[in-house]
């Protein structure tokens, strides 16, 4: 089996850890970890479906709400890249709030791990604080807490 007509994508996000001819048990697997609320299982699912990876029916509405639920269950990349692929600002008023909240858990993430001794996120930390976004200035407003 190859990965799929999201090929390049899938080999990317999958290939140095799954055959494709093992993908489907692999996705059946982390869609049953999903359920179970394990955040890279959902993660997984998410990628799967939106590049249509070996097999697996491509699906953004599916693939997309998977990313959310693993920003929900604590994966901050997943909330960076659910905020990203909202429509800009000043094309689509519903995505704001969807973009907002996920900047805010993906913060929130950020400086659990943190505050845990994660010092890649203490370093992305302190990026936003230098950069002075809205990141920073929900950091300062924690630190005052």
């Amino acid at each position: 089996m190859v990965w799929g007509e999201g090929g390049e994508f899938c080999a990317m996000a999958f290939g140095d850890r799954v055959d494709p001819d093992a993908f489907p048990a692999f996705i059946a697997a982390q869609e049953k970890k999903c359920a179970q609320g394990d955040a890279v299982a959902c993660d997984d699912e998410a990628d799967a479906r939106l590049g249509g990876c070996a097999g697996t029916p491509r699906d953004r509405d599916r693939g997309m709400a998977l990313v959310r639920r693993a920003c929900e269950l604590g994966r901050p990349e997943a909330c960076r890249a659910y905020a990203d692929s909202m429509p800009s600002k000043s094309w689509w008023f519903f995505a704001n709030g969807e973009r907002e909240w996920a900047d805010a858990r993906e913060l929130e993430l950020v400086q659990q791990l943190c505050a845990a001794g994660d010092q890649e996120r203490c370093r992305r930390l302190e990026q936003r604080r230098r950069a002075g976004g809205a990141g920073a200035r929900l950091s300062q407003s924690a630190q005052l807490q």
